[in-house]
């Protein structure tokens, strides 16, 4: 039924396009509140939220195939609602093979992506017009630049990759001044078998000694290419000097199906007044990353580069990344902290600090995938867990947040593990997590929002969110992916049981949370839809009786 009705709107609407039918809306289209809605409305379209139009009045406007009517303009129009689900700004793609499984074109020209057809683009003219990814000359110089904190408070991981394994250039200078300093970094060709058309040297280098908080340029040149970007260092400890961390956290984001969610997370991290301390992603990258034997991975890294190349990218792995059990992407690709010193394996599990947290970063996929990682992985979990209550540490860094891909707890519809009563995953470390006091949990997998109250062993432990005596979920996965054309939704009708407190899975709701913590009783969470720009829930988190749970 309803692929009937998206067909006859889908009919409707390209017919009123060929007869020039360009009929007055029938209500007022600035009342509309998503692209579905005011794309299905004769006369009226949605102007997209984006790089290319932050001067520009954005949602629902009166308008027809050609742009708004109303004498405005707007720089990423649309107006079918075919193309909402699968939305892509089409100027803001970094590179020519970005226009892989979306309906932008690339003009050699101008270097900008652009709508059309197979004949040019839909505005203006273009000699040198490129419909076809295959069809795209090879990216020069370095690409996919992106940072992660390293092993230490004062260090962080810089990775790129080259079409060719030519020496790279890596200089770091104090954004203030100074003589700065200089290396020569050489690739290691890709490790794996799930990237045989894709980029295949990669680099990684690290930046060592950094002064806390201090503003740093950096440049990358290879190949005769520069590129250069700024980057913060890890500020000091809030004790030093009061501040407060800002977060933006998601999961399964796609390179297309995750389009809005994307130009939003940059307006965001490019904003000085945000003041974005790191990007956390809770896994499923690019849907996926070996697909088109790797170059749908080097179109997502690319994709992101404008976010992680000045900001850290913190990720943990999730059932996208799997592929035939070796994750051979995710390990190549990703340089997360324990990286340097465990041949890439392990840093599908790890920590960090930074602020008044203690992060974790576990792996769900142990419990589905080499599943004899399983005990490695939980021992790893003990020990760190067991650090991170010690008095001094627990003092210090009295947040402990954790994060994997795969929910414990869900009300979706779709049978997967979280649904169950016998979930693997909640099976394997819910007692552990709660007996050393981890006090929130950040997953993804669901294309949804979730969050819960203070639960353990399926079962409420109070509905406050002021000391609670429990953990608190948060299921964060609906970013965007890529599947059934960008249309991600596990659906939710009602909560499962008790302990769901709000739940969102109505189509188009793509999102992302902002976490800020303030200091180390109180943190803020809320989760924002990116069309229509509004938060859909927020709650407090406080807890001043941090520590393990008898």
């Amino acid at each position: 039924k309803m692929a009937t009705i998206m067909m006859v709107r889908c009919c409707l609407a390209i017919a009123l396009v060929l007869i020039g039918a360009h009929a007055a809306p029938s209500i007022d289209c600035t009342k509309l509140n998503t692209c579905m809605e005011s794309t299905t409305v004769p006369g009226c379209g949605w102007c997209w939220q984006g790089s290319q139009t932050r001067n520009q009045t954005i949602g629902a406007r009166p308008g027809d195939s050609h742009g708004p009517s109303d004498g405005e303009p707007c720089s990423d129009w649309t107006y079918l609602d075919v193309n909402c689900q699968k939305h892509v700004d089409c100027p803001a793609l970094p590179d020519c093979l970005n226009i892989l499984g979306t309906y932008c074109g690339w003009c050699q020209d101008t270097m900008t992506g652009s709508t059309g057809t197979s004949a040019g683009p839909s505005t203006g003219s273009c000699n040198q017009w490129i419909w076809v990814h295959t069809a795209c000359p090879a990216v020069e110089g370095p690409q996919q630049l992106h940072l992660a904190y390293g092993a230490n408070d004062t260090s962080m991981v810089l990775t790129f990759a080259s079409v060719k394994p030519e020496r790279a250039t890596v200089m770091l200078m104090a954004a203030n001044g100074g003589s700065g300093s200089g290396d020569t970094v050489l690739p290691v060709q890709f490790n794996g078998t799930g990237n045989p058309d894709g980029v295949q040297w990669i680099y990684r280098t690290v930046f060592d000694e950094l002064t806390p908080g201090m503003m740093y340029n950096y440049s990358v040149e290879l190949n005769n290419v520069t590129k250069n970007y700024t980057f913060q260092a890890k500020p000091q400890h809030p004790s030093v000097e009061p501040w407060t961390a800002s977060f933006l956290v998601y999961g399964d984001m796609g390179r297309h199906g995750g389009g809005m969610v994307l130009d939003q997370l940059e307006l965001e991290a490019q904003d000085s007044t945000e003041n974005v301390t790191a990007l956390i992603h809770f896994g499923d990258f690019a849907y996926d990353l070996d697909t088109n034997g790797g170059v749908n991975g080097d179109t997502f890294m690319n994709r992101i580069e404008g976010l992680a190349a000045s900001k850290a990218y913190m990720t943990c792995v999730g059932n996208h990344e799997i592929e035939d059990g070796s994750f051979s992407n995710y390990v190549n690709r990703f340089s997360m902290p324990r990286h340097e010193g465990n041949n890439g394996w392990d840093q599908m599990w790890h920590s960090w600090d930074i602020h008044d947290v203690h992060f974790i970063s576990y792996s769900s996929e142990v419990y589905f995938s080499n599943t004899k990682d399983i005990e490695t992985q939980y021992n790893w979990l003990k020990a760190d867990l067991e650090a991170a209550n010690q008095p001094d540490a627990r003092s210090k860094y009295p947040w402990i947040i954790a994060y994997g891909h795969r929910p414990f707890y869900c009300s979706n519809v779709d049978g997967d593990d979280c649904t169950k009563n016998a979930s693997l995953v909640r099976a394997g470390l819910e007692d552990l997590f709660h007996e050393y006091g981890v006090d929130l949990v950040f997953e993804a997998h669901e294309h949804s929002y979730e969050r819960t109250y203070p639960v353990y062993n399926n079962t409420v432990v109070g509905k406050e969110y002021t000391n609670p005596q429990a953990m608190v979920h948060v299921i964060s996965g609906a970013a965007g992916c890529n599947e059934d054309d960008g249309a991600c939704l596990n659906p939710i009708l009602h909560a499962r049981l008790p302990w769901s407190a709000f739940q969102a899975s109505a189509q188009g709701t793509y999102s992302f949370g902002h976490l800020k913590v303030y200091n180390g009783t109180h943190l803020h969470f809320d989760s924002y839809v990116a069309e229509e720009r509004k938060v859909e829930d927020e709650f407090w988190l406080v807890q001043a009786h941090h520590g393990k749970r008898v």
